[in-house]
């Protein structure tokens, strides 16, 4: 009888330490940083020339037109505005010269810019607007 007294103790030990415990540490909370969101944005729309982080960097911007396309300088922006928790407007931005995307006759010297945005979560990349100056990418 002692054996089974002793037996009922232990397993009832367990229980108590084991199974009714409360969490082992405080609570972790998972965030979704804006720079999360950039690279989630820049990965999932295929804007590869923009950067994963907020910031702008110089490139060349790749156009339509004839094989192999024109190719204007300019520069690539990434940031993002936080809408919700894990929510963030995403906007990627491109700027160039209009004296350098056009090339005959006299062109303005001022920037152009073209720019995308999207409402990106951590399961989501929607496009909710885009536009600007006629882009180098619509040339024809």
């Amino acid at each position: 009888m002692k054996k089974r007294t002793l037996i009922y103790q232990l397993l009832i030990g367990a229980w108590l330490l084991g199974g009714c415990s409360g969490p082992s540490g405080p609570a972790v909370e998972v965030t979704f940083t804006p720079n999360e969101a950039i690279a989630k944005a820049v990965r999932e729309s295929r804007q590869t020339d923009f950067p994963g982080k907020a910031g702008e960097i110089a490139g060349i911007i790749k156009g339509g037109g004839p094989s192999p396309g024109i190719r204007v300088p300019g520069s690539f922006i990434s940031s993002a505005e936080k809408l919700d928790d894990s929510v963030y407007l995403v906007t990627l931005t491109e700027k160039w010269s209009a004296k350098d995307f056009r090339t005959e006759g006299a062109a303005p010297d001022w920037d152009l810019s073209y720019s995308w945005q999207y409402e990106v979560s951590p399961s989501e990349v929607k496009l909710v607007q885009e536009g600007g100056d006629f882009p180098p990418q619509h040339v024809e």
